[in-house]
């Protein structure tokens, strides 16, 4: 089943027979210490700047993180993805391990928005995938857990219609990510998860 997402105006599919999709990760704070003082001092220039760069560059979504110390991260994702999509059409992932972030970005996106990631532990699973199936929207699911990552692929995606059915979220199809660190790349595969709200479900890029 194809992945559809979809920003105001603009739909992205993602699917085994639909061109590579590219997801740009350069709004990120993470390692960079004068973007992270600009969104600290309410400075989101270069937010838009990293924006015009990659899609200008062919991405075909925009991952959108806004993790930093020392400031109300619910907050500013929020701000940051309205800047972004008064700014543009392209559809954005909503890259947060913060919970409160999360719910935030997800009320203040426009759309079906894809979010960036939740692992394999039933504990994150639980919280996660409910805030998912509420606003509908379709999230990366990687399947290492609290027991590592698996040997194999097919260990874990036998595993995911039995996590997920309790959570009221679909499984969509489980693209390959590989993992550049060695000899477990084949399992490293990500299962897309959907709302029931939701048209279909991701990749990560």
């Amino acid at each position: 089943m194809d992945t559809v997402l979809q920003s105001r105006s603009r739909t992205v599919t993602i699917a085994i027979d639909k061109p590579f999709c590219i997801i740009g990760e350069r709004i990120n704070p993470t390692g960079r210490k004068a973007f992270a003082a600009e969104l600290r001092e309410g400075n989101l220039d270069r937010v838009i700047e990293d924006a015009d760069a990659q899609i200008a560059m062919g991405c075909d979504m925009l991952d959108v993180n806004a993790g930093i110390p020392l400031v109300d991260e619910a907050e500013l994702l929020a701000q940051m993805i309205r800047l972004l999509q008064d700014h543009t059409d392209t559809p954005l992932c909503i890259d947060s391990s913060v919970i409160e972030a999360l719910e935030a970005g997800l009320d203040a996106y426009e759309g079906k928005a894809l979010v960036s990631s939740v692992t394999g532990e039933d504990e994150r699973l639980e919280v996660i995938l409910p805030i998912v199936a509420k606003h509908g929207a379709a999230v990366i699911g990687l399947t290492n857990d609290e027991t590592g990552i698996p040997e194999t692929a097919l260990m874990k995606c036998a595993d995911c219609p039995a996590r997920r059915s309790k959570f009221g979220v679909f499984t969509f199809g489980s693209p390959v990510k590989p993992n550049a660190c060695g000899r477990h790349w084949s399992a490293m595969t990500m299962t897309m998860f959907g709302g029931a709200a939701a048209k279909a479900a991701p990749v990560n890029a």
